[in-house]
């Protein structure tokens, strides 16, 4: 198989340019600039007996460096929309200006190539009006800047090799059953697009897109922490549900979306994400679902039996979330107390807001400890999925999605495995922090309203993953770029 080749590689992802000032996750736009700029114009490899600028060199976003989905107004697909968003985010907004005005000037140097690839915040990309915009905004009109930009947004990630290394990178929500993408459905719309058709097919966002717009936009107006919350669905559950200010429809949102979720996931397998098929198999999850969920989030085993009078609630309550509709509203405190799982979260919920400092404590200490989120050793589901699905001929698989970075061997084949992280800020809390007695005080840090009171709390590890021919051989390593551009190996090991 004939691929790209180059000498050096540098990948980072989940860039999320993207909302306005206030609720931008991404606030490194210096630092990233400078660091684009340093692939420019330094020699980055250990060895320099080759003049620098015969190496070819390649910087990959690996998906989700623009966020659509934080966009107003927030849509599942904006194919009208796209292009003056992007605009936005290219030109106007000055938090992230100066990254693309530094990946313009990237493209323009001999032997630098940029390569974009689809994440899940960022599926607009892949339609073929906005991918012609952007490439023709990067390039500004250049033939040869616009034949060193690739566009990997088909699906299939992007594969090179750095000397005699097979390189592979994927964003990661391809084995995330909350956020695949639907590439058939994808085609269908860029068809409509390019033949002129009024009338777009309609859009079947997956439940991960659904949870972004219906769930997560407006809460994290109101509690900036729960947008910096990883794993999100499950951490996420404990937070709305302890926080008085939620709605009790939120968390039942999620749990139908949940159950949609499991749905896509094997719609995938089977090549496609039918909404026909999804209504019947997603109603027959709903309480399962639902159940697992719970469980899953506080470990409270808030299960019960299955009955006709839940089966009917379910229906119409996803339903109503389709419509925009509380599902609760039909609903009084006793009828929700008669119909099981139901009731017997709405009794939970009203023990934890006596104390959702307690609450909220208990929730996050399952899903935000130390060992979980920044040990890069850890095997999450996204490094096990991967490493399953993932062949022997890749030597270096490596993803974003999750925001946590990893560095470790795989266990299914040779090679390694890296994450790249976030370059968008994370909360960390040390297990301390979570215990009862240091907890008060976190949680009055995290529900503040005042400004800047959260940023104690938050972590911004700039991370990008490095596949270098070097003096002695071809050598991965997860690396963590300083103020000034330059990079420091965030862990000794390397690949290989």
């Amino acid at each position: 198989m004939s691929v790209p080749t180059f000498k050096q590689l540098y990948v980072v992802s989940d860039l999320h340019m993207g909302s306005t000032k206030g609720f931008q996750i991404f606030r490194k736009g210096r630092l990233l600039a400078n660091f684009i700029r340093g692939l420019c114009e330094e020699e980055r490899a250990r060895e320099a007996s080759e003049p620098r600028d015969d190496k070819r060199i390649a910087l990959v976003l690996n998906g989700d460096t623009v966020d659509f989905l934080a966009e107003e107004p927030p849509c599942y697909l904006d194919p009208d929309g796209a292009i003056r968003k992007l605009r936005r985010i290219c030109e106007e907004d000055e938090s992230f200006t100066m990254v693309w005005e530094q990946l313009r000037a990237f493209v323009q140097k001999e032997n630098r190539h940029l390569v974009i690839n689809l994440g899940n915040h960022d599926v607009e990309l892949a339609l073929p009006h906005v991918q012609h915009w952007l490439v023709d905004w990067l390039s500004e009109g250049n033939d040869a800047a616009r034949g060193r930009i690739t566009m990997a947004v088909d699906g299939a990630g992007y594969r090179c090799t750095v000397d005699d290394k097979k390189v592979l990178c994927l964003h990661g929500n391809e084995v995330d059953g909350w956020n695949p993408v639907d590439f058939h459905q994808l085609l269908n719309m860029a068809r409509a697009i390019n033949r002129g058709i009024s009338k777009k097919p309609k859009w079947d966002a997956n439940a991960g897109t659904r949870l972004v717009i219906k769930v997560m936009n407006d809460i994290k107006r109101r509690y900036r922490f729960v947008d910096l919350l990883k794993p999100e669905k499950e951490a996420v559950i404990p937070a709305l549900v302890a926080l008085r200010e939620t709605s009790f429809d939120k968390v039942a949102k999620i749990v139908f979306l949940k159950a949609r979720s499991k749905v896509d996931r094997q719609l995938l397998r089977e090549g496609v994400l039918a909404a026909e098929a999804e209504a019947e198999e997603a109603d027959s999850a709903g309480e399962e679902a639902f159940t697992a969920l719970l469980d899953n989030a506080f470990g409270e085993g808030l299960g019960s039996s299955r009955t006709e009078e839940l089966d009917a609630l379910l229906q119409t309550a996803r339903e109503n979330i389709e419509k925009d509709i509380d599902p609760m509203d039909a609903l009084d405190e006793s009828s929700m107390e008669a119909l099981g799982v139901i009731g017997k979260l709405w009794s939970y919920r009203k023990l934890l807001t006596r104390d959702p400092s307690e609450g909220l404590r208990q929730g996050l200490q399952k899903w935000l400890n130390e060992e979980k989120v920044f040990n890069l050793d850890y095997e999450d589901d996204t490094f096990k999925d991967l490493d399953e699905e993932i062949g022997h001929e890749v030597d270096c698989l490596i993803a974003g999605h999750t925001h946590v970075a990893r560095a470790r061997e795989r266990r299914q084949s040779h090679g390694y495995y890296y994450n790249c992280g976030t370059w968008a800020g994370l909360i960390k809390l040390t297990d301390e922090q979570l215990t009862s007695e240091e907890f008060p005080q976190v949680y009055k840090t995290l529900t503040s309203k005042k400004p800047g009171d959260i940023d104690s709390l938050i972590t911004e590890e700039c991370h990008v993953v490095s596949i270098v021919k070097e003096e002695l051989g071809v050598y991965g390593r997860l690396r963590q770029v300083n103020k000034d551009g330059s990079v420091d190996d965030k862990d000794e090991r390397r690949f290989p």
